[in-house]
Order: C-alpha cells, then sequence, then structure tokens
C-alpha cells in the first residue's frame, strides 16, 4: 500500500512538472517530423507521398485537412528534390467529395477525381503558403500492393461503402458517421455550432465515451466466451479495431492507452484500478510518444475532463446526494467535475466557456449512447435485410431529431465572454 501511494504521489508530481514545463513556455517542443528539403518552401508547387490521415473537412467547410509523408518535392522551376517528413496539406472541397454519396454529378475535371484516404500515395500539384501545401490539382494516385497497403485499401473501401450506406439515413446517418469515426461532413454546420454553443463539441470528438462503448459490447460478447483470457484477447482486438478504423485522434489515443493499461493490470491480477494511476501513467507515455499532442485541444480537453471527473466527482456527489436521485446525483457530480478543470482550457483556447454544459451533459449524453447503439443495431439488422434499411432510417432520423431539439434549445443559453480570442 505505502508503495503504491509513493508510486501515485510520483506520478501526479511529474504530471504536474509535465504540464507547467509545456504550458509555461520554459520548454517549447518542436514540430514533429517537419518536412525537411533543399528546395525553399515557399517555391515548393509539387509534393508527393503517403497520406498518413484521413482528410477530415475544415471549419470554414472549404478545404479537407490531411497530413502528407512526403517522398520528394518539386519547385516551380522544375527542380526536383526526395525529401521526408511530414506535410499538412488542404485539398479543396469538391475535389475530396467527388467518391462521396450524393455526389453522382460534380464539375472536377476527370484527372482530379480521385479517392483520398489514409494509405493511399498520391502527388499533388498546388503552392505553399505560410506552411501549409494548398492544392489544386491532383497528378496521381495508388496503393501499395504490399499486405499493409492493401489493408489501407480495405479499410479506405469501407468507410467509404459506410458513408454510401448511411447516407440513406439522411442528416441521422451524418450524426452516427461522426461518432463511430470521426467524419463531420454530413452534419449541417449550425448543428455542429449548436453543439458548440451548449457545451457538447466532446460527443461530436472521437474520445474515452465513445471507446468505452465499443469496450462494452466487447466485454458483453468477450463474457459469453466463458473464459477470461479469451475476453481480454476479444476486447483488445475489438478496441484496436475501432483505432485504426476511426483514425487515431489524440483524445482517442488517451482513452486506448488507458483501456491498455487496465487491461493490463487485470492480467497482473490487480483487485482494485487506480484510475488516477492510470491516467498519470497515460499522460506521461502519450507525452512521450507524441509531445505534440499536448498542445492538441483534444488532447488537453480529453485529460482534463477526467482528471476533475476522478479529483472531485466524489466530492461534490457527497454534498448534492441528498438533493437529487442516484443516478442523477452520479452524472451532475461527473459534469461539473469535468467542467470545472476544462474551464481554464476553454478560456485560454476560446475566450469563452458554457456553464449550461454540466446540465446538457447529463441529459443529452445518454440519448447519444442510445443513438449509438441504435445505430449499430439498425447497421447490422440492414446488411442481413437490406429492406430494413429504410424503417431503420425513419427511427434513425426519429432519434437524431430528439437530439438535435434538445441540443438547439440548450445552445439558446448565453455564453460566458471572458476576452476576444481573436484579438
Amino acid at each position: 500500500m505505502v508503495t503504491e501511494n509513493y508510486c501515485k504521489k510520483t506520478l501526479f508530481i511529474s504530471v504536474l512538472i509535465c504540464l507547467f514545463v509545456f504550458y509555461s513556455g520554459v520548454f517549447e517542443i518542436p514540430p514533429r517530423n517537419p518536412l525537411k528539403t533543399i528546395i525553399p518552401k515557399e517555391k515548393i508547387n509539387f509534393i508527393s507521398g503517403e497520406l498518413i490521415s484521413s482528410p477530415v473537412k475544415s471549419s470554414s467547410q472549404r478545404f479537407y485537412i490531411a497530413s502528407l509523408k512526403v517522398n520528394y518535392v518539386q519547385s516551380v522551376e522544375k527542380i526536383k528534390s526526395s525529401s521526408s517528413g511530414i506535410q499538412q496539406i488542404f485539398i479543396p472541397t469538391e475535389m475530396a467529395e467527388v467518391f462521396m454519396p450524393g455526389k453522382l454529378y460534380s464539375n472536377v475535371k476527370k484527372e482530379n477525381a480521385f479517392f483520398y484516404e489514409k494509405g493511399g500515395f498520391y502527388s499533388f500539384s498546388g503552392k505553399m503558403t505560410n506552411g501549409i501545401f494548398f492544392v489544386e490539382k491532383c497528378k496521381s494516385s495508388f496503393w501499395k500492393k504490399t499486405f499493409w497497403g492493401k489493408l489501407n485499401y480495405f479499410r479506405a473501401l469501407c468507410r467509404l461503402e459506410l458513408k454510401r450506406m448511411l447516407f440513406s439515413w439522411g442528416s441521422a446517418g451524418g450524426l452516427f458517421l461522426a461518432l463511430i469515426c470521426g467524419s463531420r461532413e454530413y452534419i449541417p454546420i449550425d448543428v455542429q455550432n449548436a453543439f458548440k454553443n451548449s457545451g457538447l463539441s466532446h460527443i461530436l470528438a472521437l474520445s474515452g465515451m465513445h471507446l468505452s462503448l465499443f469496450g462494452g459490447i466487447a466485454t458483453f460478447f468477450g463474457k459469453k466466451l466463458k473464459n477470461r483470457n479469451f475476453e481480454i484477447i476479444f476486447k483488445t482486438i475489438l478496441l484496436s479495431f475501432f483505432i485504426w478504423f476511426a483514425g487515431l485522434s489524440p483524445s482517442l489515443l488517451r482513452a486506448f492507452i488507458c483501456n491498455i493499461f487496465i487491461i493490463a493490470q487485470v492480467v497482473s491480477g490487480a483487485k482494485k484500478i487506480d484510475m488516477v494511476l492510470v491516467l498519470c501513467f497515460s499522460f506521461l507515455f502519450q507525452a512521450i510518444i507524441s509531445p505534440t499532442d499536448l498542445f492538441n485541444v483534444g488532447f488537453m480537453f480529453s485529460y482534463g475532463a477526467l482528471f476533475g471527473i476522478l479529483l472531485t466527482s466524489e466530492f461534490i456527489k457527497k454534498r448534492i446526494s441528498f438533493m437529487f436521485p442516484h443516478f442523477l446525483s452520479d452524472s451532475l457530480s461527473s459534469s461539473v467535475g469535468a467542467q470545472f478543470f476544462t474551464i481554464p482550457i476553454s478560456v485560454k483556447t476560446f475566450g469563452t466557456f458554457t456553464p449550461i454544459g454540466i446540465f446538457s451533459t447529463v441529459i443529452v449524453s445518454p440519448l447519444v449512447t442510445f443513438f449509438i447503439y441504435s445505430g449499430l443495431i439498425c447497421f447490422l439488422l440492414s446488411l442481413i435485410f437490406p429492406l430494413f434499411i429504410s424503417t431503420s432510417g425513419i427511427f434513425m432520423n426519429f432519434l437524431y431529431t430528439l437530439i438535435t431539439k434538445i441540443v438547439l434549445f440548450f445552445s439558446q443559453f448565453p455564453l460566458i465572454e471572458v476576452f476576444n480570442a481573436t484579438s
């Protein structure tokens, strides 16, 4: 017990030191694997390499943002150079959505009609501005014939077919798609803003909540195997598959690392899981393997919220339990704890915070959980019985309408503006 407490205190102090060192500006983290080339970046007009992230739609809706692992570049003077490192690229929306459902006609020229997904190799022409490569044309595209190349291509096709199938659900399909693989392109911008203004942005961002849902599914079916080792293996495989399919965002990586640490403790025979210890381990481990994540907003909100829940929820619950039923006091105490620790992050990043998020999270989160489970069941039934897809679409759109109406209601409450973040 003494050793455990000592270890816990040591890890917690290490986390605090790490927070101070990096967020105070004492130590600056250099860009991870930046583009290295002998050609001046401002003269680059051609770039080639492998997409290492699936394109994500920007907040302006004009571009899809992705990371390219660069092989070689070319200058405006036609000088070619082998290169290395990672370059952020902006692909115009009309180019990236050529293959998406509902795009039976596109005014994009044939040579730009490529399928953009993680694992593919592409050659782009465009221009470099402020360290970002803005794509104008795609010259070529291919997928390696290796095992990993074929696996990445299979993942890309699965994601595409999932989008096409869920497109028949309309708006409900767009929300479900965002919740299981992080693609928000089918969620109307006003609905996205409503989630943000009601303090519910974390629901649309793939995080621990989404991974825990799949973890619950894995645990349920794993217990049917009636073997603890098989249950653990099955859960690890299912969580790994979800991570691989959805893409590894910083907040999702946090949840995955935590789950792996928990599984490791269970395997080692630990009688009780200390979540504070697990979270400290996870934070330090992620800071080591991916230090640039420290300045990702999703990373900060994910760790801040969970630390807030673990450190304060029990204290808050004891003081409000006499006023509310047990299940409600649990939800409220967790929500208050999460909000309390994330307010400084919100103020620093956006200049505002959303007090109504305490209550909106309590009401909307269970509905979203039910929406995800219902969507998974309807999706699987639609695969078995294709005619069921229209009926399931009606049901899912009913849930979607209910959720969005509640979110829009909460979005009407005022934000508290501390300062103008743009100034």
